[in-house]
Parts: C-alpha cells; sequence; structure tokens
C-alpha cells in the first residue's frame, strides 16, 4: 500500500486554510443545524467609514438581514453654532439728561401809576405763574423796573441805578416775592431810559453773557412821557429804534409786550423790529392769561430747540445717540434739508438742534416733550 504524499497533504492544508480566509463576513460557518443566529437578535454593521447601522438575525436563523442604514440610523451631523442674529435693539440703551440750552431774560416792567389797579395786578398774576412754570428749564431769569421803585417822589421819571435782580439760575422766587410784596406802582413812564439803561457795561454785569443768549423783554401799558433825559418829555420811534439797535449791538435782543389798551403802539413796534428776534412787532395783551401767553410765545421763540446733553459719555459715540419727541424717535438729519428730524450743534456733540418743522411740533407744549438715549445706532432719515 502507497503511503499518502506528505506535499499533497500540506497543500491541500494550505488551499483550506485560503478558502476559510476569503470567507464574507456576512457569510455563515456550515454547521450541525445550520443556525448562525437566534431569530430576534440584532447585530451592529457598517453603512460608510464612519457611520453605523443595524442587522437584524433573518427568520431561518441562517443569516442577517442587509445593513440598515436609513433615517432610523443615527446620521446625526448636526453642526449647529446658534448663529442668531437677533435685531431686537436691546442694546443697554439708557435715558440721559437733556435741558434747553441756558439763556439769560430780563423782565423789564413798567410800575407807572397808570399800572394801578389793574394792570398791576395782571402783570404780578402772568410773570408769577410763568416763573413758576419755567423754574428749572435752563432759563436765567433777571428783573428790573421803570421808574424806580419805591418812587422817591411821586411824577418821577427817575430809573433804577443798577438792576435790582440779575439774571442767573434760581432767582424767580425772589421776584415772585418782591412782586407780591412791593409798594404801588407810581410816576411817569421812563421806557427809552429804562432801555437805554442796559446799554451801559456795568448797570448788570450778566447781561449780556459771553457765549448766552440774552433778552431783554419790556411790558408796557402807556406810551414815553420822559424824554431821552429822562426829565420830562417825549421820544420819538426812531429813537427807540436807535437804543435798541444799539442794544443788539451790545447782544442783547429785545422783545416788546404791550398791556392793557393805553400803550402806544407804534412806539413797541419800533423796539420790537430793531430787536433781532424773529418777533418784529409788539404782543398784545389784556388779561393774566394773555399775558402769561405773550410770555411763553418770548420762550419758545428765545429757546427755540436746542437742547444740551451734558453727558460726558455722548461725546464718546455720537453715533449712538437718539433724540425723541413724545417717546417717538426723530431721525438725525443733519443740514436738517427737509425741516424734519435733528442735528448736532457744533463739533463738541453736547448740544443737538430740532429742526424746523419737528421744533414747531415740539414746542406746542412749555417744556416741550423732548428726551434722548444713548447706546443703540443713531436713525438717520
Amino acid at each position: 500500500m502507497r503511503s499518502a504524499n506528505p506535499l499533497f497533504c500540506f497543500v491541500g492544508a494550505c488551499g483550506l486554510l485560503l478558502v476559510v480566509g476569503c470567507l464574507d463576513q456576512d457569510t455563515p460557518f456550515e454547521s450541525d443545524d445550520d443556525s448562525v443566529c437566534t431569530v430576534g437578535e440584532e447585530q451592529e454593521c457598517y453603512c460608510t467609514a464612519a457611520l453605523t447601522g443595524t442587522q437584524t438575525c433573518l427568520p431561518d436563523e441562517s443569516g442577517w438581514s442587509d445593513c440598515e442604514c436609513g433615517s432610523d440610523a443615527d446620521t446625526d451631523t448636526d453642526t449647529d453654532t446658534d448663529t442668531d442674529t437677533d435685531t431686537d435693539t436691546d442694546c443697554d440703551e439708557l435715558t440721559m439728561d437733556i435741558d434747553y440750552a441756558t439763556v439769560r431774560m430780563v423782565t423789564l416792567l413798567d410800575m407807572s401809576s397808570s399800572m394801578l389797579p389793574a394792570n398791576f395786578a395782571i402783570a404780578r398774576t402772568a410773570i408769577t405763574n410763568w416763573l413758576t412754570d419755567m423754574a428749572g428749564q435752563h432759563i436765567e431769569f433777571g428783573f428790573d423796573t421803570f421808574p424806580e421803585n419805591p418812587l422817591g417822589s411821586s411824577g418821577s421819571c427817575g430809573v433804577n441805578t443798577s438792576i435790582p435782580f440779575e439774571p442767573t439760575i434760581g432767582t424767580e422766587a425772589g421776584i415772585i416775592s418782591w412782586l407780591a410784596s412791593t409798594g404801588a406802582p407810581d410816576g411817569l413812564t421812563p421806557l427809552a431810559c429804562g432801555l437805554d439803561n442796559f446799554n451801559s457795561l456795568t448797570y448788570s454785569t450778566n447781561l449780556p453773557g459771553a457765549g448766552i443768549d440774552s433778552y431783554l423783554i419790556a411790558i408796557v401799558d402807556g406810551p414815553d412821557n420822559c424824554g431821552l433825559d429822562c426829565t420830562g418829555g417825549s421820544v420819538t420811534n426812531a429813537e427807540l429804534t436807535t437804543i435798541t439797535a444799539d442794544l443788539l449791538t451790545n447782544d442783547i435782543m429785545t422783545f416788546a409786550i404791550g398791556l392793557g389798551t393805553a400803550y402806544s403802539h407804534s412806539q413797541l413796534d419800533a423796539i420790537a423790529a430793531a430787536g433781532g428776534t424773529e418777533i418784529t412787532t409788539h404782543l398784545p395783551s389784556t388779561n393774566a392769561t394773555e399775558l402769561e401767553g405773550a410770555l411763553n410765545i418770548i420762550v419758545r421763540s428765545s429757546l427755540g430747540c436746542v437742547f444740551d446733553l451734558p453727558d460726558p459719555a455722548a461725546q464718546s459715540n455720537p453715533n449712538m445717540i437718539n433724540i425723541y419727541v413724545d417717546s417717538t424717535v426723530i431721525p438725525q438729519n443733519e443740514g436738517c434739508s427737509s425741516g424734519e428730524g435733528w442735528q448736532w450743534v457744533g463739533t463738541a456733540h453736547t448740544a443737538i438742534e430740532l429742526c424746523e418743522d419737528t421744533c414747531d411740533d415740539a414746542i406746542v407744549s412749555l417744556p416741550p416733550p423732548v428726551t434722548a438715549t444713548k447706546g443703540c445706532p443713531t436713525i438717520t432719515i
């Protein structure tokens, strides 16, 4: 009997090893019961190099189902980086102080005998109410009278040698107290001399004020009857024009208010026309309501719509300021080309001005409902 060839046996064994090594992983091994897995059994399988799926044992336990790589597979590639670009204006907006730019106003009140009894009562009521309402509005109020009061003698044309109340902050209470307690009006009407006092630089140390708009408001109930020399006589309209023009040269603008019915319209119109303001005729009044209304018209005209922004932080970023009227944002409009909006005053960014049409709407009431905020980008027109 021939023995088996050893080389044949080696090759055969190797061949078997090669066949086994090339089996697919999904090809079940032959077993006695032909079972590869158990019904209901699941195993993980690969869909791609990075993603896995699931295989389920076939019902006859002969192998595994195809790899399930559908929506049930964990294919989450969420790369959400929350790039929310919410445009909500929550940008640390803060309300900031805003006030009228400071001005100086001196009331020059006729205290001649013709003011008694009714006209002085009208003036006292109106001025008291006006000063009370305007307190805290960055207006430096002053007060003066003609003729001088109390008077040295009846029928006098004398005028004060210095202003009784210099214009400064906080004079309202003192002026109101003086009106309540002063002696009775008396004397003549030295209107021209009362006005001309302010052309002397020594008469008032605060009017005019350097860099501050300065105003003189004459409240008169009769024509001048003391002349240019303050001793008696009369003045012409041209002479009153000259005195008022000199005041303007000295940086003092002038308004004229007529009280009652006996004053000279032409004299007061001459003063108003040369006064350097936008109100070029006198303002008439016959009662306290009309007189207070005339004073408020003067405030609106004088203050205009320039407002100070005293917060130094406003200067650091002028592109983060917004202005509101009655809680409605007003767009910035440098140059005020359309008449609407607001613009900066100067380059220091410490004051703003409402454009003409916006200003007219804002100052219907006093003080006007103007506010400012900082912290959000400026809305432009």
